[in-house]
């Protein structure tokens, strides 16, 4: 038992495995979330996805909803976290490079609504030499525009 709880606490085995909860639930619950925050219940899609990504400790995918809930709330610090939560999950497993590149450019958009240039900056640099359609390309404008006003307010 005290494996188990070692190898859960460590994000080796996500509770969901241990517990044998049904994919077809977590996806339900997913779903859920994702409706509550469409119609505006912001607090309570975070709270579920939050639960959710402590459930699931291997899932990258739900802390980066997670962390697209709370930016929509204008909660860019806790966006932040869990954006960097979900960096951490998806270097542990790497899934894709569009993935990540979609990470650290949601994670750049929130650093920039924290003023926090140094961090934005980083992403979107990281973000624009992934070269993945679409996400590249809005990266380097990013940067663009940052460096613009810089420029423009020395």
């Amino acid at each position: 038992m005290d494996s188990i709880l070692a190898d859960v606490a460590s994000g080796a085995v996500g509770l969901a495995d241990v517990a044998g909860a049904s994919p077809r639930i977590l996806e339900q619950l997913v779903d859920k979330a994702l409706g509550l925050a469409q119609y505006g219940k912001l607090d309570e899609a975070a709270k579920l996805l939050s639960d959710l990504a402590l459930f699931d400790r291997r899932s990258a995918m739900l802390p980066l909803l997670l962390g697209t809930v709370r930016a929509t709330a204008e909660d860019h610090e806790g966006a932040v976290l869990a954006y960097d939560e979900a960096l951490e999950r998806e270097a542990a497993a790497p899934s894709s490079p569009r993935f990540r590149a979609e990470l650290w450019l949601l994670r750049a958009r929130s650093a920039l609504a924290r003023a926090d240039r140094v961090t934005a900056e980083q992403d979107l640099r990281l973000a624009a030499a992934a070269e993945v359609d679409g996400v590249s390309e809005t990266a380097a404008s990013m940067l663009r525009a940052m460096e613009g006003a810089t420029d423009a307010h020395p």
